[in-house]
């Protein structure tokens, strides 16, 4: 019956058609594409034909195709690695810090400390953009001095879940801008303020599987603030083995419908070593063109290292 309905849909008056169509019909690995897959495809090619970047689409929609998904174990093996490097880093740092005039105890707390240092008023906020619905809280009185309280309870194997417990500091630092500090609290309760996140390093990581440490838990964070990637979904993903043919072409065709911010790469939405933007990080708290021209005037807009701007704290 499935069949039956992808060859009607192939042969209807809205079928793509055309040698570059042909082409990308003809490759080995499109026969393999389930229903739905194949579906995507045709959308793309549909779009594709009607575009001044036509050529670029079908290469790329041919790289795709032609790329398969890697295997779980070869997927596991890099997630691995990224998370060993990520818990070798944060010891190193430990170590460094040790060995410095900075009491390390202080250091690893200034965002719990900071929390409670003065009276606050919280915003409870529930983002219901992903299947894992919860709420988090900001503070968002003063945008020069914005605070962020997420929980989040961890499931996976217990020594991926302690190497992940291993690495909270460094991801609050890794968020964390002049004026704008998140507190990452890894909890063993549930609750509607509670996120319930995986760690299975076999599959590539999201807001709901955190699976290649430090610096990809944190941007995986601020999805579940609510955030969508700003990077270019076809260049990253097109021929990218670790994540599934299926939602390659799902993203390809997000991408085909959005456009990249100009200032996107030089945020963790696009890129996940970076910091937060100005803009990004008025977008967690819903302040709008207010915020980010307080924060602009105040911190400047380019992003920020962490410095310990609450230094009077520690």
């Amino acid at each position: 019956m499935k069949s039956c309905i992808v060859i009607a849909l192939l042969m209807c008056s809205c079928a793509a058609t055309g040698p570059e169509v042909s082409g990308i019909r003809a490759l080995p690995h499109y026969s393999t594409l389930s229903l739905n897959e194949r579906l995507m495809a045709e959308e793309i090619m549909r779009k594709a034909l009607v575009s001044d970047r036509k050529d670029y689409y079908f290469e790329k929609l041919k790289l795709l195709i032609n790329t398969p998904s890697a295997t779980k174990e070869t997927t596991k093996e890099m997630n691995i690695s990224h998370f060993n490097r990520s818990v070798a880093a944060a010891k190193e740092h430990k170590e460094a810090l040790a060995k410095s005039d900075v009491n390390l105890a202080e250091y690893q707390s200034i965002e719990e400390r900071y929390e409670v240092a003065k009276p606050r008023k919280w915003v409870k906020y529930c983002p219901h953009k992903f299947s894992n619905p919860a709420c988090f809280y900001y503070s968002a009185e003063d945008y020069t001095d914005i605070l962020v309280h997420i929980n989040i309870r961890l499931h996976g194997p217990p020594d991926l879940i302690a190497q992940e417990l291993e690495i909270e500091d460094d991801i609050e630092k890794h968020l964390s801008i002049p004026g704008f500090n998140v507190n990452v609290v890894f909890t063993s309760r549930s609750g509607n303020d509670v996120f319930e996140v995986g760690i299975n390093p076999a599959e590539w990581s999201t807001n709901e599987n955190f699976a290649g440490g430090t610096i990809t838990s944190s941007h995986e964070i601020m999805h579940l603030f609510g955030l969508n990637d700003s990077y270019d979904r076809i260049e990253n993903h097109a021929g990218n083995p670790y994540v599934s043919v299926s939602d390659r072409l799902a993203l390809f065709i997000i991408q085909m419908d959005d456009n990249q911010p100009v200032d996107a790469e030089d945020g963790i939405m696009c890129n996940s070593s970076k910091r937060p933007l100005q803009r990004e990080v008025c977008e967690v708290v819903h302040g709008g063109k207010k915020c980010i021209d307080a924060r602009i005037k105040r911190f400047g807009s380019a992003p920020s290292v962490f410095r310990r701007w609450n230094a009077s704290l520690a």
